[in-house]
């Protein structure tokens, strides 16, 4: 889960790298990305 600081949401992520990739990210990290919607419909917020 990762709380996007610019709009406020809370959004659960998943890596195309595998879980492994997110492993090191403890609370209170920050991490710079982006982030893809991969199902349709309407996105929070917009």
């Amino acid at each position: 889960m990762l709380h996007n600081l610019v709009d406020d949401v809370v959004y659960s992520v998943y890596s195309n790298m595998g879980r492994k990739a997110l492993t090191k990210l403890r609370a209170g990290m920050f991490l710079v990305g982006r982030i893809v919607r991969c199902t349709p419909g309407p996105t929070p917020g917009w």
